[in-house]
């Protein structure tokens, strides 16, 4: 009975060392991203000079002078509340998903949070970014059975990685990922959630 025990603790471990290894020996420049996000000249959460908290404003004025923005497409109600939508230009970074736009969600005048979707798999960010505090996985955000959205929360960073996965695949690690700004998450915020990190169990009993 404890060798039963031992394996079923070891072996997650060694599968996911080995997924991350696999990972790390495929040729990619991790020093880019890393360094985007998690910038030396502003105090992280930020992208681009964007960082939550600052005025709507400020935000589309960087977008608008960004040399890796082509258009900024503002959705909101008088900059109060709403979108702000932005595409790339052909040059940006390798390592961001040009293909797809970047967003920004407004409240109350001001940026609440920002995402843009990467071409750096999941496995990678989570070996630049050291292990999540929390590690979520939702199967109610879509309809299509056995798909769900993994989110890994930097309550420090103000950081959370996001990746669309479907559980059929065994594989979490190499799938696309997406990188959400927000504000730094508190303790007293993370503890209550706390009761999401379910990750382990869900993907291993999902279907």
């Amino acid at each position: 009975m404890p060798t039963l025990y031992l394996r079923l603790v070891v072996l997650p471990l060694v599968t996911f060392a080995i997924a991350l290894l696999v990972i790390r020996a495929q040729p990619f420049d991790d020093r880019e991203p890393r360094a985007a996000v998690l910038s030396e000249t502003c105090a992280s959460p930020c992208f681009m000079g964007i960082r939550p908290g600052m005025p709507v404003g400020e935000a589309v004025a960087i977008l608008q002078a960004h040399p890796w923005v082509s258009e900024v497409i503002n959705r909101t109600v008088q900059n109060t509340g709403g979108y702000i939508f932005w595409w790339w230009e052909p040059d940006a970074p390798a390592w961001i998903d040009t293909s797809q736009r970047g967003t920004i969600w407004v409240n109350n005048r001001q940026v609440d949070q920002f995402w843009l979707d990467t071409r750096y798999p999941l496995g990678e960010w989570l070996v630049q970014l050291g292990p999540p505090d929390i590690n979520i996985l939702d199967d109610k955000i879509v309809t299509n059975r056995g798909i769900y959205q993994y989110r890994g929360v930097h309550a420090a960073l103000g950081v959370v990685v996001m990746s669309w996965q479907r559980c059929v695949t065994g594989d979490p690690y190499h799938g696309g990922s997406s990188i959400k700004f927000r504000k730094v998450i508190e303790a007293d915020e993370l503890a209550a959630m706390m009761y999401l990190d379910q990750w382990a169990y869900r993907f291993n009993n999902c279907g």
